[in-house]
This record gives structure tokens, C-alpha cells and sequence, in this order.
């Protein structure tokens, strides 16, 4: 098996039944969510660019673990998700999207995007969207021109001009991961997100992780040079950090902010703390993931038994930034699965 069965513990059990179960709506929409088999993934011309823990938690998550982590964590709830395939080096883009097309056309409620190169031309482009019946684009630094350092690419680097004129012309959807070591306030990302929200108007930008903002240390002023944009959307995934969710609700406002798990990354048992500078380190437990305890940011730790969930602790954040605000049942919906389901057509 070269994926791990979910079980919840006692104590996750506990966390559900006393913080979660009456919390999220009864149906959830997963706005982001990896999906992948083994035979997906080998070697290819691709630079690995992203965490190395990430990359080491699963060798695959096919659909049918995704559907056994939502039974095992959402008990009484109906989740169905936005998928897109994985994004590491050794991933076969073209096989990928198939797959995540094949799940679409055989899962009712369940939608997808497609993982891109930019390299591609407009009509590449189109045929693995429509050609799987998906609907948008997930760009990533992976797949950047090999010959551009990490800590140089632009999010133009990822997803060409041509393919943003093809998102606008048809209303698609992208959700994308900001590159660069300065997260949302780096000021090329800045300019560009602007850019982005001027020049395409009728594209749904997802800007995925709040912007890689884990902490208020990484979130900076980022949202007072975009407070004024009417378009633009980020989701929560990965995200522990109650205050920087509580910002960009105020912010943005409840209609702009989605749910994402990020799953299978956040189905480890973790805390994330932070240090002196806002850099995040997880704190997780020596012997569930021994193939990520030496990896950066990893911290194992002895006392770890009692930790819950990561999408649990992402899911806990989100509801200390939403009682503080005093948000409604039905704002806490539109978050949770509506507003996704409005981007989809489907609301």
C-alpha cells in the first residue's frame, strides 16, 4: 500500500464530536484537494520546487482515499471536492489530468482543474481542460522553465498571458500558488495579482493558502494594496493561523474566502508553532511519518499524542476567525461550500 488508511484516534474523535461536527454545514464543498496514483508519477524534465515534506508525506492518493479521509474525518457530513492532480517533479501532467477528468465524468458533484505547463499553447491548453471536462487551471512553480531559479520565478513563469486570456474568455477557474520567497507581499506578486484582477476580469483567480501566509510575520500590509480588488478569491487550505484568516475575512469579506484541505498533506497529526520571525515548524509525532521527520520544518516531538488532525487544526482556525467576527450559519456555508459552488456554475 503506498497510501495510509485514516483512522482517527480518540482524541480526534473528541475534537470532531466537541468543536467540528455542529460547526460545519452538513454538506462541504473541498475546493482544494490533490488527487494522483502511483503510475501517475516517474521520472520527467521537471525541477522539484517545492516542500520536501510535502513531498514525502504519500507516494498517491486516488480518489477512493480521498472519499475514505472525508468518511473518516467528516463522519455525517457530504464532502465532495474541486480535485487537480499532483504537483511534484516526477508527475505526468497529461496522465494526471485524464485521471482527474475520469473522476469528474463518474463522480456527480465533483469538479476539477487542470494542472498546467506553461509551456503550453492556447490550444494545448484548451484540450486539457474541455478535453477532460474540467474547469480551469492549477499552475505551480514546478513547472517553470528549468533554466529560472526558484527564488526568481514570477507567477507569469507559471501561467503565460495566453492562457489567462483563455481563462477570461471562458470564465475558468485558477488556483494558484504563489511563488517567491516574500509570499503575497512580495511586491512582483503584488503588481501582478493587480495586473491579474485588471486584465482578466471574467477569470476566477483562487489565490491558494491566503497567499502562503502562515503567520501575520509572512501576511505583512500585502492586504492594503489589495483591499481595493472586487475579484480575487483565497482559500484557507494548509492554513493554522486564525488571525491571518480572521484579516483576510475582514478584509475581503466571507463571499471571497473557500474552504481547501490540501489534502493528503493535511491528514498527518501536527500542530503547526512558529519561531521569532513568523518562519512556521511542525510539530508532529516521531513515528506516524518517519519518511518527513528530517525534513525542513519538521520537528518530532515526544508529546505529540495529543495532537489532532492538520485539516483539523487549518478547520479549528477558520472557526476561532469566525466566531471572533460573529459570522452567520449561512456565511460559515458559503465559505464551507457555497461560494465554491457559485465559481462552478452549480449555485
Amino acid at each position: 500500500m503506498d497510501f495510509t488508511k485514516i483512522v482517527p484516534d480518540d482524541n480526534d474523535c473528541l475534537q470532531y464530536r466537541k468543536e467540528l461536527a455542529d460547526f460545519l454545514p452538513d454538506t462541504i464543498l473541498d475546493a482544494h484537494a490533490h488527487v494522483w496514483e502511483k503510475k501517475h508519477c516517474g521520472k520527467s524534465s521537471y525541477v522539484q520546487r517545492g516542500e520536501s515534506w510535502a513531498e514525502r508525506i504519500e507516494r498517491e492518493n486516488p480518489i477512493e482515499t480521498l472519499k475514505q479521509d472525508y468518511a473518516a474525518m467528516f463522519p455525517g457530513k457530504n464532502a465532495k471536492a474541486m480535485v487537480f492532480g499532483w504537483v511534484g517533479a516526477g508527475v505526468d501532467i497529461d496522465s494526471n489530468n485524464r485521471y482527474i477528468g475520469k473522476i469528474v465524468s463518474e463522480n456527480s458533484g465533483w469538479h476539477g482543474l487542470a494542472v498546467s505547463d506553461p509551456r503550453w499553447s492556447e490550444e494545448e491548453t484548451l484540450d486539457q481542460i474541455q478535453g477532460n471536462g474540467l474547469q480551469g487551471l492549477k499552475p505551480y512553480i514546478t513547472f517553470a522553465d528549468a533554466r529560472i531559479s526558484t527564488a526568481d520565478i514570477t507567477i507569469s513563469d507559471i501561467i503565460t498571458q495566453r492562457q489567462w486570456r483563455l481563462l477570461n474568455k471562458h470564465g475558468y477557474i485558477c488556483m494558484l500558488h504563489l511563488p517567491r520567497a516574500g509570499r503575497l507581499p512580495d511586491p512582483k506578486n503584488i503588481e501582478q495579482l493587480l495586473e491579474i484582477e485588471k486584465n482578466y476580469p471574467d477569470a476566477h483567480l483562487i489565490v491558494a493558502h491566503i497567499g502562503r501566509c502562515y503567520s501575520m510575520q509572512d501576511l505583512g500590509d500585502a492586504l492594503e494594496y489589495l483591499k481595493d480588488t472586487k475579484n480575487m478569491r483565497f482559500d484557507f487550505s494548509g492554513n493554522t493561523n486564525s488571525a491571518v484568516i480572521e484579516k483576510a475575512l475582514t478584509v475581503f469579506g466571507p463571499e471571497r474566502i473557500l474552504f481547501g484541505s490540501d489534502l493528503p498533506l493535511t491528514h498527518i497529526h501536527m500542530k503547526r508553532i512558529y519561531d521569532e520571525h513568523g518562519h512556521y515548524i511542525n510539530l508532529i509525532r516521531p513515528k506516524e511519518r518517519p519518511q518527513i521527520a528530517n525534513a525542513a520544518y519538521m520537528q518530532p516531538t515526544d508529546d505529540a499524542d495529543g495532537y489532532t488532525f492538520y485539516l483539523y487544526e487549518s478547520i479549528l482556525a477558520f472557526k476561532k476567525a469566525a466566531t471572533r467576527l460573529g459570522l452567520s450559519r449561512q456565511e460559515i456555508q458559503n465559505i464551507v461550500c457555497d461560494n465554491a459552488l457559485k465559481l462552478l456554475n452549480e449555485k
